[in-house]
């Protein structure tokens, strides 16, 4: 029981949510074009408002890494059902 345990906690917490985390992170950078970042994928939330994101030091927006998984994972379901579309 604890290894399904242990593969559900695998595939969800590591591989979900950091391959979202880094596909969500390079879509925004290029949809802003440089003008919003991600937050670090570790970051706790401090300092962020309700919305989930701060100014840096440098101007630029930083979203907050809940955020930017979410923004990764509806971009891959997006991209995923695409190539299913003109595959099938």
């Amino acid at each position: 029981m604890w290894l399904l345990e242990f593969l559900v906690w695998l595939v969800v917490d590591v591989i979900w949510w950091w391959l979202s985390y880094e596909v969500g992170r390079r879509v925004l950078s290029l949809a802003s074009f440089d003008r919003m970042q991600a937050g670090p994928f570790e970051s706790g939330g401090s300092g962020y408002n309700w919305l989930g994101y701060k100014r840096n030091l440098t101007g630029r927006l930083e979203i907050e890494s809940t955020l930017v998984s979410g923004v990764g994972l509806i971009t891959s379901f997006f991209a995923l059902a695409v190539i299913l579309y003109f595959v099938a």
